[in-house]
């Protein structure tokens, strides 16, 4: 069980790092353009997967029913960093282990 709470732990460092990386390039991109410029994932995933936008519709309207097509193009309209934190947050919360951080504090009786 530990090894996935820490596989669960790794995945979210991961997207963690994503968002960091995400939240840099919205900022570089906003000091030039001097206004608050968010990528959406939609741009960020298709220029990862080298497709259009079209093409990109396309692919999800393909792998999903057409009530959560919807709801995808919706998604993939937020900021990649609010994405990627909220993967981040899921992903640390499954993988969190609250033995293993009170056995490190070493707060119990035989240290007071």
């Amino acid at each position: 069980m530990r090894l996935m709470r820490r596989l669960f732990r790794f995945v979210s460092f991961i997207f963690l790092v994503i968002t960091i990386i995400a939240l840099v390039i919205d900022a570089a991109r906003s000091v030039g353009a001097s206004q608050i410029v968010f990528t959406p994932a939609r741009s960020a995933l298709s220029f990862i997967f080298s497709l259009s936008a079209q093409e990109f519709d396309n692919v999800i309207a393909h792998l999903s029913p057409p009530y959560l097509s919807i709801a995808a193009r919706m998604i993939t309209l937020c900021p990649t960093w609010i994405i990627s934190g909220a993967f981040a947050l899921v992903f640390y919360s499954v993988g969190y282990d609250r033995e293993a951080v009170l056995e490190k504090t070493g707060f119990g009786e035989e240290n007071v």
